[in-house]
């Protein structure tokens, strides 16, 4: 019986997909406070710190309004600038990775200011000059970013 029990759990391990067995990346909201003058709304940050999976780097796309988040929706808010940061030390992200914040259309609200974006050595500080609301519920995506559990934050200053 142990040897039957040996034999399939050697079976078992050796047809099981090895990264099934890896951890998976990260997207976590670190901060989210709304600023007001005279009562009202006026300014919002989002601080997501993420951390890519220990095999391949990448992280999940990930709902800004979902229920885990627990950041309620963000329809009508305008991204004027961005923040984007390595915060992994001695283990450096990828230079030159991607990031996007998408609706569920596919069209970046960053229109392409987040490619390149994420630095291995620099903190990158994008203004945005247009300024579009958002409609919908924004989708964060990374692209290129391949260091295993590399850390960077993104920040999102969003106005009304």
């Amino acid at each position: 019986m142990k040897t039957l029990f040996r034999i399939l759990a050697a079976i078992f391990l050796i047809s099981f997909p090895a990264n099934a067995f890896a951890a998976v990346g990260t997207v976590t909201v670190t901060q989210d406070q709304i600023f007001l003058a005279n009562g009202v709304q006026t300014q919002r940050v989002i601080l997501l710190t993420c951390v890519g999976s220990v095999s391949g780097g990448d992280v999940p796309a990930t709902t800004l309004s979902s229920a885990a988040l627990n950041l309620g929706k963000l329809a009508g808010w305008r991204i004027i600038r961005f923040i984007v940061e390595n915060d992994s030390g001695d283990t450096n992200v990828t230079d030159d990775s991607d990031i996007y914040l998408k609706d569920s259309g596919g069209t970046d609200h960053l229109l392409g200011q987040g490619v390149d974006a994420l630095d291995d050595d620099t903190r990158n500080y994008v203004r945005l000059s247009w300024k579009d609301p958002i409609i919908g519920d924004p989708i964060f995506t990374t692209a290129n970013q391949a260091t295993n559990s590399g850390q960077y934050t993104v920040t999102f200053i969003f106005s009304l």
